[in-house]
């Protein structure tokens, strides 16, 4: 037979092997972490190669604008740029004008101003020296009449003297 010991370790063997066994049958943990691990590492990979296309796509129809535009302003530049050119220096034109215009006519309007302005100033002194000559003739009339009144006065006074004097001449 064999020793007990012997026994023991085909028995721990057993366990061990039966144990095993077990883990593989029903414990997924391993199996479902790698398998995690996998469709994670799948997903990213198909998720970046998703994005990548859709920004390859992106970029390509980018390009595509670009290259659109380009062409049309470059046949908008052909075909309009030189009537536009045309009207803007005809627009320039007619301002230049409209300009010359503006200042020949503040040039004369500036003339008139200065024109009236001498004829105001020469009416104002041919007003100031009439004003003058009419304040010296009432300023001389006024005198007259002054006089003529000083002496009627003077000569009432005289009169009144004369006769205060004689009255009281007579009554004494």
């Amino acid at each position: 037979m064999t020793s007990p010991t012997q026994g023991q370790q085909y028995a721990t063997a057993a366990f061990k092997t039966a144990d095993e066994i077990r883990c593989r049958l029903f414990d997924h943990k391993q199996f479902t972490g790698g398998e995690i691990r996998f469709i994670a590492k799948e997903f990213e990979e198909k998720r970046h190669w998703r994005e990548h296309d859709k920004l390859s796509s992106s970029l390509d129809a980018i390009r595509e604008s670009k290259i659109k535009i380009d062409n049309c302003i470059a046949k908008f530049s052909d075909e309009s740029m030189p009537d536009l050119l045309y009207k803007l220096q005809s627009l320039q034109n007619d301002s230049y004008k409209v300009l010359n215009q503006e200042s020949i006519c503040e040039a004369k309007r500036q003339q008139r101003l200065n024109d009236r302005r001498k004829e105001l100033y020469a009416e104002m002194s041919i007003f100031e020296l009439e004003i003058g000559q009419k304040k010296a003739e009432l300023d001389a009339h006024y005198k007259e009449k002054e006089d003529a009144v000083s002496d009627h006065y003077t000569k009432l006074e005289k009169t009144l003297k004369l006769d205060i004097y004689l009255n009281t001449r007579q009554d004494l």
